[in-house]
């Protein structure tokens, strides 16, 4: 289950999506002025590939679920080894899907890890180990941030999901 989804549509000069925008006015107007029938056609081209990638990235995040697994126990000074399975539940491919991880027994917030590509219904498996370098005690582990978009980069789509788990602590 997800608990936050957001859009990157903020505006920055210098993104690719916003290229893509400009190239398509400029091509148009361009175009319209001088009659050019390429250069219209060119505007048209840009604006449903936008249309097409916006619609890929809309859905690439609906079937994404993030499972954790680690042994619920570990001492001070230990190693604790996690593997986050990631499965693609819907019918379509996510592709540049990224997974941003937290272990706070280790003071650590942002773990990355990258897959190209999860096909539809398929599943991708995320290894690390951290050490606990933090005193004993109960720790909650999460959530998972799960990045992904269109083939091109242009609309990535963020989702928080609520795989939380429990680590305890033990004294050395």
């Amino acid at each position: 289950m997800a608990f936050g989804t957001r859009d990157d549509l903020s505006f920055r000069f210098s993104s690719r999506r916003n290229v893509v925008f400009f190239l398509v006015s400029f091509c148009l107007v361009l175009g319209l002025a001088h009659a050019s029938r390429p250069l219209i056609a060119l505007a048209g081209f840009l604006a449903v590939l936008l249309v097409v990638e916006w619609r890929e990235a809309s859905r690439v995040l609906s079937g994404i679920r993030v499972r954790r697994h680690h042994y619920p126990r570990t001492f001070q000074g230990e190693n604790v080894h996690l593997r986050l399975d990631i499965r693609n539940h819907s019918a379509h491919a996510a592709r540049l899907v990224e997974v941003t991880d937290s272990f706070p027994p280790a003071g650590n917030y942002f773990i990355r890890n990258l897959a190209t590509s999860i096909p539809a219904g398929g599943a991708a498996d995320f290894r690390y180990s951290q050490q606990c370098s933090r005193r004993r005690g109960l720790y909650i582990l999460g959530p998972a941030n799960v990045t992904a978009g269109d083939l091109l980069g242009f609309f990535p789509r963020h989702e928080t999901l609520d795989e939380l788990t429990k680590l305890l602590v033990y004294p050395t």
